[in-house]
């Protein structure tokens, strides 16, 4: 099962009120922005002014150093 960066699990779901945007989400989940290089909606790359709509699924691609 796929785990946020501090380890919490990310199954489940999220409501949210109409109009509530990436950023939002992002705050709500308590995402560390910094962490992370891309965020898609229903597997399309996204920015984080972009509104959700209802059903949506939000990906989140942390970066990824190493050598």
């Amino acid at each position: 099962m796929p785990q946020l960066i501090d380890g919490q699990s990310t199954a489940g779901w999220l409501e949210l009120p109409l109009g509530t945007t990436v950023q939002d989400a992002c705050q709500k989940l308590g995402i560390d922005l910094t962490e992370v290089l891309l965020i898609d909606i229903n597997g399309q790359k996204v920015d984080l002014g972009t509104t959700l709509s209802d059903g949506d699924t939000l990906g989140f691609f942390p970066m990824i150093s190493g050598g």
